[in-house]
């Protein structure tokens, strides 16, 4: 009878060996193809939000200071701010402490007989003077969302029931105004934040903005997947914002853009 010979002992080992490498080299491979998966979706996701909110944001804030009927109105100034803004969470105001970064209120005037639609849908009958109003949401049920809604700025009255969200995984909204050296001018000399905007008002007034420059940092971030890069502590500034240093992993993406005002450089032009 022929003997039978098995392996070896040592031939084992070294197999065992040869497919823990293999088995180790594929798992590397799995984990690389996930993460580049992952982090691409992240960017995707980033860009598609941050592409959404600056054009809707862009196209409204294009009509602040627009009237339709210039000899019933007269020229409108294209942020609703305090002191004719008396209602809570109505007035631009820089970084107030309710919301994610600044809130921009865009007025406008629709003249008798004539309509206009809000950022929340809504339709508005003239003669009336209103203004758009987005602020990045700080609350818990509605944390990280672009949200709208409209106010009466002749009454400082809501005519929206509700906030209205425009789209999700915003971390902050910036504004700054570029105003004109002198009213007579027709393009911005300056840019510069609400808070330094406000005390000198009395100088050269919202009448002497020329255009509105707004920025965006968008998150990839949401409960399904917290941890989306291996960089563990980034740092982000958004136009005058102040340093923001995050350390969840989560991709995030910064988006400006400067709009002039074509209804107040007009007002300018014709003064």
């Amino acid at each position: 009878m022929k003997s039978m010979k098995g392996f070896t002992l040592i031939e084992l080992m070294v197999a065992v060996v040869i497919g823990v490498f293999l088995v180790t080299g594929l798992m590397n491979l799995f984990i690389t193809m996930n993460r580049s998966v992952t982090l691409s979706d992240a960017m995707s996701q980033n860009q598609e939000t941050g592409r959404f909110a600056m054009d809707y944001l862009t196209q409204f804030t294009r009509q602040a200071g627009y009237t339709d009927s210039p000899s019933a109105s007269g020229s409108i100034d294209p942020l609703f701010t305090a002191p004719d803004c008396t209602l809570d969470g109505a007035c631009t105001e820089n970084n107030p402490n309710t919301i994610r970064g600044d809130r921009v209120s865009l007025q406008m005037y629709v003249a008798s007989g004539n309509q206009m639609q809000s950022c929340t849908g809504s339709i508005i009958d003239g003669p009336r003077k209103f203004a758009n109003v987005f602020w990045v949401s700080a609350d818990a049920g509605s944390d990280r969302e672009l949200r709208c809604r409209t106010v009466d700025t002749d009454t400082n009255t809501w005519i929206d029931q509700s906030a209205v969200s425009i789209v999700s995984n915003i971390e902050l909204l910036e504004l700054q105004v570029g105003v004109a050296a002198d009213p007579t001018h027709r393009h911005a000399s300056r840019y510069i934040n609400m808070e330094t905007f406000n005390p000198i008002d009395n100088t050269i007034g919202v009448s002497s903005i020329r255009s509105i420059k707004l920025g965006i940092l968008t998150t990839s971030q949401t409960e399904d997947n917290a941890a989306q890069t291996n960089i563990k502590e980034r740092k982000y500034v958004v136009l005058d914002s102040p340093v923001l240093t995050f350390n969840d992993g989560a991709l995030r993406s910064i988006f400006s853009n400067t709009i002039e005002l074509p209804n107040a450089i007009e007002s300018a032009f014709t003064n």
